[in-house]
C-alpha cells in the first residue's frame, strides 16, 4: 500500500481503470469507459500529476504503440499518463477496405523503420484491410506507391459513435476523476495533449471543466465545427496517396438535420459544443494554452484559429500560438505543414512538454476538489456541468 493514497503499489505498471461513462445527449446508457494508465516507475508522489492524452479521430488508446509512449513520458514528467476510449473511438472498428497492388516487402521495410516491434502487427492489419490500422496506425509512413485504396464504406452504424465534443469531453474529464480517486495526483499538475478532434475534444475539457486542467498542448484542432459533420449520412474523404486515391467513411456520426426525427440536431446542441463562444468563459479558467497550427491546413484552416487565439487572450485565457510552416519542417517532429503536422507524438511532447507542462497559475483544487457548478447559456436551452467527488454529470433545462 503506498502512504499517499492507501492503494496496491502500482509503481511501473499500465493498468486499465472503468470508470462511469455519461449518457449520450439522447438518454443512451452506455458502458462503463475504458481507461489506460502507465504509472511512473518510482511510484506516485505528492507531486505526481496526470498528462492526459487525446488521441484524434477514431484512435484507440490501448495500442502497443501508445502503452509504449504513455510508459515514456509517465517517467519524463513524473505523472500518471491516461490514454482514454472516450465515445467515438470505436467508430471505425472492424471496417474493411479494398488495398490494391500491396508490396507486402516493400511495406514491411517501412513500418519496421517506423514502428519497430510494431511492425508485424501494423502488416497484419494492412493484409486484413483493417480501416483503422491502415488509416491510423500507419499514417508515420510515406504509402505512396505502396498502398492503393478505394471504398466507399455506408455500413450501418456503429454503436459507438463521434458525437464531436460533448459528451467525449465528459468522458476525458470523468476519466481524470477515475485518476484522481485511485492515485490522489497532484492538482496542481493536471496536462492534457490532443491532435485534430482530440485537441477540440480538449478545447471542450477547457470549457466545460476551467479550473481543472493546469495547461494543455493541441495541435491542428479546428476553431469551428462544420455541420456537416455530425449528419450521419455525410461522407468524409482523404487522399493518402501521391496518386490522389481516396477513401470514403460515412456514419461515424448519427445526428440528423430534420426536427422530426429522434438524433435531431438542435440549434442549442450544435452551440454548447462551440469552443469559441465568449460567454461560455465566465468562470475564470486557469489552463494555460499552447496551440501548434500547420500553416497549410487545408482541414482546420490557420486564420480561424489565429481568431480564436485572439478571442482567448482578450478574454484573460493564456494561450500561446505556434504556427508551423514548411521551414519548420525536420522530417521527424513535424514531417508537412498540414493537418496534424504528420507529427512524431512523443517528439512533440518532449520538446515542448518541459515549457508546457507547468503547475496551475495560482494553484487552487480542480472543479472535482471544489464540487462545482456551472451554467452555459445557449439560444434556448441552459446546460449545467456538476462535479461530484469523482465525476462529472450534464443536465439542461429550458431558458425561460
Amino acid at each position: 500500500m503506498t502512504e499517499q493514497t492507501g492503494q496496491p503499489n502500482l509503481a511501473g505498471q499500465e493498468i486499465m481503470l472503468e470508470c462511469f461513462a455519461h449518457p449520450t445527449e439522447f438518454g443512451e446508457t452506455r458502458e462503463p469507459l475504458h481507461v489506460y494508465c502507465a504509472v511512473p516507475n518510482a511510484g506516485v508522489d505528492a507531486d505526481t500529476g496526470v498528462l492526459l492524452m487525446a488521441l484524434g479521430f477514431a484512435k484507440p488508446a490501448e495500442t502497443r504503440l501508445y502503452q509504449k509512449m504513455r510508459r515514456t513520458l509517465a517517467d519524463q514528467f513524473n505523472v500518471v499518463c491516461v490514454g482514454v476510449n472516450y465515445l467515438g473511438t470505436n467508430c471505425l472498428k472492424g471496417r474493411k477496405i479494398s488495398i490494391h497492388d500491396f508490396d507486402r516487402a516493400e511495406t514491411h521495410a517501412h513500418c519496421e523503420r517506423t514502428f519497430g516491434d510494431d511492425a508485424a502487427e501494423i502488416i497484419a492489419g494492412v493484409e486484413d484491410g483493417d480501416l483503422n490500422t491502415v488509416l491510423y496506425r500507419s499514417k508515420g509512413l510515406d504509402l505512396r506507391g505502396i498502398l492503393y485504396m478505394q471504398e466507399t464504406l455506408k455500413e450501418p452504424l456503429s454503436s459507438d459513435f463521434s458525437d464531436y465534443g460533448l459528451v467525449q469531453a465528459l468522458d476525458m474529464i470523468n476519466a481524470i476523476g477515475a485518476v484522481r480517486r485511485l492515485f490522489g495526483i497532484s492538482e496542481q499538475r493536471i496536462f492534457a495533449v490532443g491532435s485534430s478532434l482530440g485537441g477540440y475534444v480538449l478545447q471542450m475539457v477547457n470549457k466545460l471543466a476551467p479550473r481543472t486542467l493546469s495547461s494543455f498542448i493541441d495541435v491542428s484542432s479546428p476553431a469551428h465545427l462544420h455541420r456537416e459533420l455530425f449528419l450521419r449520412d455525410h461522407v468524409s474523404n482523404g487522399i493518402y496517396d501521391a496518386n490522389n486515391t481516396s477513401i470514403s467513411f460515412a456514419r461515424t456520426s448519427k445526428y440528423s438535420h430534420e426536427p422530426s426525427d429522434p438524433f435531431f440536431l438542435s440549434e442549442d446542441m450544435f452551440e454548447i459544443r462551440e469552443v469559441t463562444n465568449p460567454n461560455h468563459y465566465r468562470h475564470g479558467n486557469t489552463a494555460t494554452i499552447l496551440m501548434l497550427h500547420g500553416t497549410e491546413d487545408r482541414e482546420a484552416a490557420l486564420a480561424e484559429k489565429v481568431k480564436q487565439f485572439g478571442l482567448y487572450r482578450g478574454l484573460g485565457i493564456v494561450a500561446h500560438l505556434i504556427p508551423v510552416g514548411i521551414y519548420d519542417l525536420d522530417g521527424r517532429m513535424f514531417k508537412h505543414a498540414g493537418h496534424s503536422l504528420g507529427s512524431h507524438w512523443l517528439t512533440v511532447i518532449e520538446k515542448f512538454g518541459g515549457a508546457a507542462f507547468r503547475p496551475k497559475t495560482g494553484g487552487g483544487p480542480s472543479d472535482f476538489g471544489l464540487l462545482a457548478r456551472y451554467d452555459f447559456e445557449t439560444r434556448s436551452r441552459i446546460y449545467t456541468v456538476t462535479y461530484e467527488a469523482d465525476r462529472a454529470h450534464l443536465t439542461w433545462r429550458p431558458r425561460i
